[in-house]
């Protein structure tokens, strides 16, 4: 018997439960649990944390019951530290989608930005709202008001145009959308201070990339920073999630480069959902020593947390020191009269002592 949210019992027999123990044991299986694999559980006490109870110990694995009461930064590393291979959790004990929300989806369903956005909402049960080619600010804020949804998700251009809507038509009502996740190029300071402070809209950036099945990195500040540091940790590409190794090396000689948060060096990865291969063959270019290399530079600070400073093709490197394009460009498009603004590389003329 299990207490259910109107007040009820919900009661199954011990026959359907060790059905649902042995279909959970079968889908474990069929994603790859095998022998002493670490199975993480977090849930209430309830018939689906029972069933996990009965079916991992019973295949082979190794039950790992996480404590719903740890913090977020203290959940990661205990998941981390045991190597889950799966982590089997309750809907509501996670910050995420639910079924009282309505998602719009403003990224190309094509682009890796947009995968698993779709499928989130479908399993969660919420309302999934398709803007289909129209995708003008004209287009997109009139949609918001009409079908009011509580997350949205788009490139950081789209909502810089979106922004300069708002302001010309303040009668605009976006007040239903509760967070923005932006994604494929750095989000300016600017914009993310315009939504908080204009609108109480925050916007949270993640990081990965069509190889990696996309997310890499979540943005959310650190516990207990507010004010000018959590925006600094809000505008940095965010923490590695659980499951995902990630090292920093010289651009040039593939040396160690230290997580210090200041040295910088380019990003390689690799994990359970981080590709190995191409299907058309081999590139070794794209592979260090079983690991993928981004071609993304940055920093990697202790607690976790990536910077992205360029891309190694576009990487700026001046009397031996790397500048960043990312944070000129950022620099510019603070200003109150520039709507966008680009660092393209140019050849250089002189040489820097």
């Amino acid at each position: 018997m299990t207490a259910d949210e109107h007040g009820g019992v919900s009661r199954v027999s011990y026959e359907q439960i060790a059905a649902g123990a042995a279909q959970l044991a079968h889908a474990l299986r069929a994603v790859g649990v095998d022998g002493d694999d670490r199975v993480g559980t977090y849930l209430w006490n309830n018939r689906e944390h029972l069933e996990a109870y009965l079916a991992v110990p019973a295949m082979g694995a190794v039950l790992h019951t996480a404590n719903i009461r740890l913090f977020a930064d203290e959940l990661v590393q205990t998941v981390s530290l045991a190597q889950d291979r799966v982590l089997l959790a309750d809907a509501d004990l996670l910050p995420a989608l639910s079924s009282s929300d309505r998602g719009l989806i403003v990224v190309p369903m094509f682009h890796a930005n947009a995968w698993g956005y779709p499928h989130a909402i479908f399993w969660c049960g919420g309302d999934l709202i398709l803007p289909h080619r129209f995708l003008k600010p004209d287009q997109l804020v009139p949609l918001m008001e009409a079908e009011r949804p509580t997350f949205v998700n788009g490139v950081p251009t789209i909502w810089i145009d979106v922004l300069r809507y708002l302001r010309e038509h303040p009668d605009a009502d976006v007040s239903s959308i509760t967070r923005i996740v932006v994604g494929g190029s750095a989000t300016p300071r600017a914009l993310m201070q315009a939504f908080r402070d204009e609108y109480d809209i925050p916007l949270t950036q993640g990081w990965g990339m069509t190889e990696t099945s996309p997310l890499v990195t979540l943005a959310r500040p650190r516990r207990g920073q507010v004010g000018e540091a959590a925006l600094e940790d809000a505008l940095s590409q965010g923490r590695v999630l659980a499951g995902v190794e990630l090292r920093l090396v010289h651009p040039e000689t593939g040396a160690p480069v230290p997580s210090d948060g200041r040295s910088i060096g380019e990003l390689e990865l690799r994990g359970p959902w981080i590709t190995a291969s191409y299907l058309s063959g081999p590139d070794p270019d794209k592979f260090h020593d079983g690991w993928l290399r981004t071609g993304d530079i940055g920093t990697l600070d202790p607690d976790g947390y990536v910077r992205l400073t360029d891309r190694a093709k576009d990487a700026v490197k001046s009397g031996g020191e790397w500048i960043s394009s990312i944070g000129l460009e950022a620099e510019v498009a603070a200003h109150p009269e520039v709507i966008e603004a680009a660092c393209p590389g140019a050849a250089a003329t002189e040489q820097c002592g």
